[in-house]
C-alpha cells in the first residue's frame, strides 16, 4: 500500500471517529434537549417529545453504526486484512445500518405526515435521506459480491502457494 493511501485512510478514520463522537454527544445531550424544545415550541408536537427523541436517536444511532463499520473496513484496508470473513461481517453491518437508516427516515417521514408537519422542505430532505441511505445499502451489496469473489480467489491462491 502506498504511503498516501495509508495516510488518507488514517485521516478518514480520524474524521470518522470525530463524527462518531459528535453523534454520541448528540444522542445524550442535543437530541433530548431539542426534543423537549420542539414539544414546547410547536403545537403539533405537544406530548410528542419522547417520539421525537426516539426517531431522531434511531437515525443518529444508525449513522454511528454505519460510520463504525466504515472505519473498521478502512483499518482492514490499511493493515492488509480486507480479504477475510471479518471484513464481510463489517460489510454486512454497513448494509444493515444503511437500510435501517433508510427505514428510520421512512418512519420519521410517516410520523411527520400524521402530525401534518411534513412540509415541502422536510419532505424533500427526508426523501433524499431515504434515497441516499438505500443507495448506499444497494451499492454496498453490489461491492460485497466483488469482495466475496476476491476473498475466495486470495484463499485459493494461498492454498496453491
Amino acid at each position: 500500500m502506498s504511503k498516501y493511501t495509508s495516510l488518507f485512510s488514517q485521516i478518514a478514520t480520524w474524521l470518522i471517529g470525530f463524527l462518531i463522537l459528535i453523534g454520541v454527544f448528540a444522542l445524550f445531550a442535543v437530541i433530548p434537549v431539542n426534543s423537549e424544545g420542539l414539544e414546547r415550541t410547536y403545537e403539533e408536537f405537544k406530548g410528542d417529545a419522547l417520539t421525537i427523541q426516539a426517531l431522531t436517536s434511531l437515525i443518529t444511532a444508525c449513522c454511528i453504526v454505519a460510520l463504525t463499520a466504515i472505519a473498521r473496513l478502512l483499518n482492514r484496508i490499511r493493515f492488509g486484512g480486507l480479504h477475510s470473513t471479518m471484513s464481510l461481517r463489517w460489510v454486512n453491518v454497513l448494509v444493515g445500518s444503511s437500510f435501517a437508516l433508510a427505514g428510520s427516515f421512512v418512519l420519521l417521514f410517516g410520523w411527520l405526515t400524521t402530525q401534518n408537519a411534513a412540509g415541502p422542505l422536510p419532505a424533500i430532505v427526508l426523501l433524499t435521506g431515504i434515497s441516499v441511505a438505500a443507495s448506499v445499502g444497494f451499492i454496498t451489496l453490489a461491492l460485497k459480491s466483488v469482495l466475496v469473489e476476491a476473498t475466495a480467489n486470495q484463499q485459493e491462491l494461498e492454498g496453491v502457494i
